[in-house]
């Protein structure tokens, strides 16, 4: 990039037309080079496939004065409020321009106290090109900007001072829904989110336990290789394990309660299979009454 000064041309995107024309008029009657003036309008200023926030970021960085454009459109914008709030905490030298229908009184927060332009008015446009001649160290020859000067404001009576978009007015009545339904969606996600985390605890618990399960069995299996989020890993491997150990085990009175993963196939945790070899060894030494009573048991269920 250019070690020249750089000029930053804030704007709101519904206000894409009037910035590239202001932009034009700039760098036209203040004599100065394409990549002295940056507004992301232009393809030179930012190419495709460039990442938008870090070239805004080289932008405002880079800049050594920041023009503002403040239409309705502008406080609309939270990029270009967050432009606006780099430009405080940085200190930048800035000219606010209010563009019609905003006027003097809509000025607020940051822009309080400060010289702004009204961007119809030959006389304050005469002093934003005093702060480019100082902020720049550039010369402006007076015939050339005037030429270029008189060029915009015609463009601007005829083209754009009715062309701006005005503010959007939402309901009190509205808002206050809006707000309302942006809260519960809050919490709802939050809700979403632990509970995300909870069962992402639960997969690895539950694939610690299936790997504590395979070294118990000989020759058993590595875990399966899957692509895809983890989860679906734990869950993988906790079926291989399960059902191998199932198959191996002599507890088949315990299949009926089985659980069965999505994909249908046997899903048994470590312990109930524990549980039911146990099971299964302690019914040999049961009284013929207690294993009938069991298996009318099984059957039932």
């Amino acid at each position: 990039m250019s070690d020249l000064p750089r000029l930053f041309i804030s704007y709101a995107t519904p206000d894409v037309k009037l910035a590239k024309a202001f932009a034009n008029f700039v760098q036209l009657g203040a004599d100065l080079k394409t990549e002295q003036v940056f507004i992301t309008a232009r393809p030179s200023t930012l190419p495709k496939g460039t990442p938008f926030v870090e070239a805004i970021r080289a932008g405002l960085d880079g800049a050594t004065l920041a023009v503002l454009l403040l239409t309705p459109s502008y406080y609309q914008s939270q990029f270009c409020l967050a432009e606006l709030g780099a430009l405080w905490i940085t200190q930048k030298h800035r000219v606010p321009i209010v563009v019609p229908p905003i006027d003097y009184a809509d000025l607020d927060g940051v822009q309080l106290g400060e010289q702004a332009i009204r961007i119809s008015s030959a006389t304050g446009l005469d002093e934003m090109r005093d702060a480019i001649t100082a902020a720049l160290k550039s010369q402006v020859p007076t015939a050339l900007w005037n030429e270029h000067k008189a060029e915009f404001l015609n463009r601007w009576d005829t083209e754009f001072a009715d062309a701006i978009p005005e503010a959007e007015l939402v309901p009190a009545e509205e808002l206050i829904e809006l707000e309302q339904r942006l809260a519960d969606q809050t919490t709802e996600l939050e809700d979403l989110r632990q509970k995300a985390i909870r069962l992402t605890d639960y997969s690895k618990n539950l694939a610690a336990q299936n790997a504590e399960l395979r070294s118990r069995v000989d020759d058993a299996p590595p875990p399966p290789e899957l692509e895809g989020h983890e989860d679906a890993q734990y869950i993988a491997e906790a079926e291989t394990a399960s059902l191998r150990a199932s198959s191996s085990s002599p507890a088949r009175s315990c299949a009926p309660n089985t659980p069965r993963s999505p994909s249908g196939s046997l899903f048994v945790r470590p312990r109930a299979i524990a549980r039911c070899s146990v099971s299964s060894s302690a019914s040999a030494s049961r009284s013929p009454r207690i294993a009938a009573r069991s298996r009318t048991s099984a059957s039932m269920r």
